[in-house]
C-alpha cells in the first residue's frame, strides 16, 4: 500500500494592535491572503513589521512571522543563493496561523505572609504575569543554541499539553510535563523557559482561553523561621492551585535555581541546619507531584549546579538537558545579531561586504570560548561605553574596538575568580 505524503505544517505568528477591533476569524482570512499572494518574496524565519498596501493588516497587525516547518524537510525548499527557506507556493503548505495580543503588565510580585505572625516577614513568593507578555516578546528569537533545544523543548511542551487535553492514561504512558535545564550561569536557562511559556501560548490559543507564567525563587521557599517554612510552601503552591483549577487557563510554573532544595536536604543530613529542611524539600516535591492531575500546568525548572541536583527530583523531569556555554558558532550568531541591531539603529554604518564583516566577527569570537551569552550581548554596549564616542562609526570601528572590549572582559572575569581552599583542594569560583 502506498505512503501518502502529509503536508509539512507552516506555523506563522500573527501579532495583533492593542486598539484592533477586527475579529480573529476575519483577520485570519485577510492574513492568509496577504501570504498567498506574497509566497514568492516571504522567507521562513522571516518577520512582516509593514503592510503598506493592505489597510486591515495596517490598521490591525503589529507584526507578522513566518516561523518554522513541522514535519517538513527544510532542504527541499533552501534557496542556494541567499541561504534562506523559500516559500514560493503555500499550497505545499498546511498553514496553521496563530492571532496574539501581547499583555503590557509584565511580571507583577506576588507577596504572601512567611508564616512567622510578623507583619514585618512579608514575602516575595512568585512573579506573575498573563501570556503572551510585551516583556517576554523577542526573547525566542534572541535565544542562541549549539543544537536545536528550542524547537525541541516547544515540540515537548506542546505534545505533554496534546496528550493531557486529549485525557491519554498516563498510568499507562507516563509523563509529568516537568522539564529541568541545567548549567552554568548566564547560559539562558531561564530566558528559555520564558521563551518557551511565550511560544506555547500563542501556538494553543485554541485550546485555552487565557494563559499565566508564575516564576518562583527556590530561595523564598524557606523562612528563617526554619519551622514555619512548610506553611509557607502550602500557602504558595495553593494559589498557584487556585490557577490550575480554571481548566481554560495554561499555566507555565518555573522554579528557578531548584538545586536550593538540594542543599537544604544535605544541610539537614550534615546536622547544619534542623530536621524541618528534609520537610521543607519534601513538601515540594510533594506539591509539584499533586500538579501532576492537572492537565493545564507545564513545570519548568532550573539549576546552575549540574552536581547538586537532588536525585528524587531528576526522577520527576521528563526532559533533562545541559545548557552550556556557547560555541564559536553560536557567539558568531549572537554578535552578528548584536551588528544587525546597530546598524538598524543607525549607530554602526557599513563600510565593508558582508563576507568581510562575517570574516572580522569570526576573529573577535575566537577568544570569546567560555563566556556566557549574558555577557557576550553585554559586550558591544561596553564595547560603546569604553571606546566609541557619540558619533556613528564605521563596521570597521566598531569590530576593532568589540575586540578590545572582549580582552578587557576577559581580563575582568579573570581577576573575577577567587580561590579558595577546602580539604586541601584549591577551588576556582567564578560568577559570570
Amino acid at each position: 500500500m502506498k505512503t501518502m505524503k502529509m503536508q509539512p505544517v507552516l506555523n506563522v505568528e500573527v501579532m495583533k494592535h492593542l486598539t484592533s477591533k477586527c475579529k480573529t476569524e476575519d483577520l485570519r482570512t485577510h492574513v492568509l491572503s496577504y501570504l498567498k499572494a506574497n509566497a514568492n518574496d516571504l522567507f521562513i524565519g522571516q518577520s512582516i513589521l509593514e503592510f503598506p498596501n493592505n489597510v486591515t493588516l495596517h490598521d490591525n497587525v503589529r507584526q507578522i512571522d513566518v516561523c518554522e516547518l513541522a514535519d517538513g524537510d527544510l532542504a527541499e525548499l533552501r534557496n542556494v543563493s541567499n541561504n534562506k527557506c523559500k516559500l514560493e507556493s503555500l499550497d505545499q503548505f498546511k498553514v496553521h496561523i496563530h492571532i496574539y495580543m501581547l499583555d503590557p503588565s509584565g511580571l507583577q510580585p506576588e507577596d504572601i505572609d512567611n508564616g512567622s505572625g510578623e507583619p514585618s516577614e512579608i514575602t516575595c513568593s512568585s512573579n506573575r504575569c498573563a501570556l503572551p507578555s510585551e516583556e517576554f516578546h523577542g526573547l525566542w528569537d534572541s535565544l542562541v543554541f549549539d543544537d536545536n533545544i528550542k524547537q525541541m523543548l516547544l515540540q515537548y511542551a506542546e505534545t505533554s499539553m496534546k496528550f493531557s487535553y486529549s485525557k491519554v492514561n498516563s498510568n499507562i504512558i507516563s509523563w509529568n510535563r516537568v522539564i529541568l535545564l541545567h548549567g552554568p550561569p548566564g547560559t539562558g536557562k531561564t530566558s528559555l523557559c520564558k521563551a518557551v511559556a511565550q511560544k506555547l501560548s500563542i501556538r494553543l490559543r485554541n485550546k485555552y482561553k487565557v494563559a499565566e507564567f508564575i516564576e518562583i525563587n527556590s530561595h523564598s521557599l524557606f523562612s528563617k523561621y526554619f519551622s514555619e517554612s512548610g506553611k509557607l510552601v502550602q500557602k504558595m503552591f495553593s494559589k498557584i492551585r487556585e490557577a490550575v483549577e480554571y481548566e481554560d487557563a495554561l499555566v507555565c510554573l518555573l522554579i528557578d535555581e531548584i538545586e536550593s532544595l538540594t542543599r537544604a536536604r544535605e544541610a539537614v543530613l550534615s546536622g547544619t541546619e534542623p530536621s524541618d529542611g528534609v520537610r521543607v524539600v519534601n513538601a515540594v516535591l510533594t506539591q509539584i507531584d499533586q500538579l501532576k492531575r492537572y492537565p493545564n500546568v507545564l513545570i519548568f525548572t532550573t539549576s546552575n549546579l549540574t552536581g547538586a541536583i537532588d536525585l528524587a527530583f531528576v526522577d520527576r523531569a521528563d526532559i533533562k538537558h545541559y545548557i552550556g556555554y556557547p560555541s564559536q558558532t553560536a557567539i558568531f550568531k549572537i554578535f552578528s545579531s548584536c551588528l544587525d541591531e546597530l546598524k538598524k539603529s543607525g549607530l554602526v554604518v557599513s563600510d565593508m561586504s558582508c563576507d568581510e564583516q562575517n570574516e572580522r566577527l569570526m576573529q573577535a569570537c575566537k577568544s570569546c570560548a567560555g563566556v556566557s551569552g549574558r555577557t557576550l550581548r553585554k559586550i558591544p554596549f561596553l564595547t560603546f561605553v569604553k571606546y566609541i564616542p557619540n558619533n556613528a562609526v564605521t563596521i570597521d570601528v566598531f569590530v576593532s574596538a568589540l575586540e578590545k572590549t572582549v580582552k578587557d572582559v576577559l581580563v575582568e572575569q579573570k581577576n573575577l575568580i577567587t580561590k579558595r581552599t577546602t580539604n586541601g583542594h584549591t577551588e576556582e569560583m567564578m560568577d559570570q
